[in-house]
């Protein structure tokens, strides 16, 4: 099998991209001239970029599925136009120039954020209409996109993994690892929402079943790891891992918001990236995100082998070296 990969250069395309080989496919990987290409080897790179149709013509040709990952992360102080172009009109570019070459499976990677934040384990029939971020929302537009051209007869997948960490992650869910072990880390509420995690491996299993798989195709599946884990149980792991006192600072959840305007405002004023505190962050460590992953272990036979515990001891391991 001939495989594109978009979004090759990040952490979840450079595990997928290594798996893929493993896996004996011919990987192609779509990058723009400004990725980090270091340690995309024995793979065809194709330089472009999804706002790009000429490129992405030339990338689809000849290749019989197409593995979407590229995306923009709706990231503090990344303009709201540049995450909806790439999430929304990039999709929309690359599915359809894939539809035109006739792939044989197009998977496109969403985000269990679609659901917001969800009182019960949101499953793949929960409506779309919780509280999310605005990547989400885009996801959300994505999603959309890839279901026009399932109706038109393309065979393409949807996955939706949950927060999804291991060895490499070196942005989002690890940044908080340096604030427990510098003990600068405070609790926003009191850490009994439940969080879902995805370990890599994980992952990269459930990617391989759907890419095998004819049931999958027309189907969305949520992938994570067995269980989800309350939110100050997670932290407790990491502090025991990295040998540090678990946290026991509370900050009240209405005293954390009405400290955000002030802090955006003190960030501007002495030019700090992004402030201490966003409404995304405090929600992000106060409400429930997890999932319900018994859809692709019942029709895919999906299994998580890494337990998220296990998970979160390998990924500080490599945190630990390379920090």
């Amino acid at each position: 099998m001939r495989a594109l990969v978009t979004g090759a250069s990040g952490f979840i395309g450079r595990h997928l991209v290594r798996r893929l080989l493993k896996e004996k496919y011919k990987v192609r990987c779509l990058v723009r001239k400004n990725s980090n290409v270091n340690g995309l080897i024995d793979v065809e790179l194709v330089y472009g970029d999804l706002l790009d149709k000429d490129s992405l013509k030339k990338a689809v040709d000849g290749v019989d599925m197409v593995y979407h990952l590229g995306a923009v992360w709706g990231i503090y102080g990344v303009p709201r136009k540049i995450v909806y172009d790439v999430n929304v009109n990039g999709t929309r570019n690359i599915i359809e120039e894939s539809y035109k070459a006739k792939i044989k499976k197009f998977i496109h990677f969403s985000t269990f954020s679609v659901y917001g934040y969800t009182e019960k384990p949101a499953n793949e029939e929960t409506p779309q209409k919780g509280l999310t971020s605005y990547f989400g929302k885009t996801k959300r537009m994505g999603e959309k996109i890839v279901k026009e051209y399932m109706q038109k007869g393309m065979d393409a997948v949807i996955i939706q993994p949950t927060v999804t960490y291991g060895p490499g992650l070196n942005l989002g869910f690890v940044n908080m690892f340096s604030a427990i072990k510098n003990k600068k880390f405070c609790f926003i509420g009191n850490g009994d929402n439940f969080l879902h995690l995805c370990y890599i491996d994980n992952l990269m299993d459930g990617i391989i079943l759907v890419s095998r798989s004819k049931k999958a195709i027309g189907q969305t599946y949520l992938i994570g790891d067995e269980t989800p884990l309350m939110f100050k149980d997670i932290v407790g792991c990491v502090a025991e891992n990295l040998r540090v006192n678990i946290p026991k600072i509370y900050l009240p959840i209405w005293l954390a918001r009405t400290a955000v305007p002030y802090l955006k405002f003190l960030a501007k004023l002495i030019k700090q990236q992004q402030p201490l505190l966003t409404y995304h962050r405090i929600n992000y460590m106060s409400k429930n995100q997890f999932a319900n992953i018994s859809k692709i272990k019942r029709e895919l036979g999906f299994k998580p082998k890494i337990s998220s515990r296990e998970g979160l001891k390998l990924t500080i391991e490599d945190w630990m070296k390379s920090n």
